[in-house]
């Protein structure tokens, strides 16, 4: 074996090895901010009632206490704001669940072109949704027998955890291989 093979099958070596380590660094942080994500999700952002009869908020539970709760006496505006309120809280668990998607994507080194695109749209819609979610933690707060929780800073940190990912260094581990 000449100078210029060993020279080269060590340049393979390190190449295998430094496409490894990344490999590891882009999975273990797609597992963070996956956790950050799925906590995001579950924590509560608010309590509201007594011990007794306490009532835990949390973005993927609100859907379902404002169906159980149903409608009954709620007209116009009330209701629409209800309605609005329902569909908010599906469609930040379904961007929620999007960027999920897309950190499987992400860490299995599979993305196709448009992805990038989706997933900062993604990312711009779960930042908002999160805002909304600390806008009315503080709104749970301020009732009498309210108070506030920490899910909707979980969730905006796992969606601001994405956007590392997404940069032009980012992408260049994932995207376009």
């Amino acid at each position: 074996m000449t100078a210029d093979e060993r020279t080269a099958a060590r340049v393979h070596e390190l190449e295998r090895r430094t496409d490894a380590l990344e490999s590891l660094l882009l999975r273990g942080w797609c597992f963070v901010v996956a956790a950050l994500l799925v906590a995001g999700l579950l924590v509560p952002y608010g309590h509201e009632g007594l011990d007794d009869d306490r009532t835990t908020w949390s973005v993927l539970t609100t859907p379902f206490v404002a169906l159980n709760d149903g409608t009954d006496g709620l007209e116009g505006s009330d209701l629409t704001l209800g309605i609005l309120y329902l569909g908010g809280f599906v469609g930040l668990i379904l961007v929620a669940l999007g960027l999920l998607g897309g950190l499987v994507i992400i860490g299995g080194r599979a993305a196709c072109t448009r992805a990038p695109r989706v997933l900062r749209v993604l990312v711009v819609l779960a930042v908002v949704g999160s805002v909304v979610v600390l806008l009315l933690t503080g709104m749970i707060a301020n009732l009498d027998r309210g108070e506030g929780g920490p899910g909707g800073l979980v969730l905006l940190a796992g969606a601001l955890a994405f956007v590392p990912l997404l940069t032009a260094r980012g992408r260049s581990l994932w995207a376009d291989r």
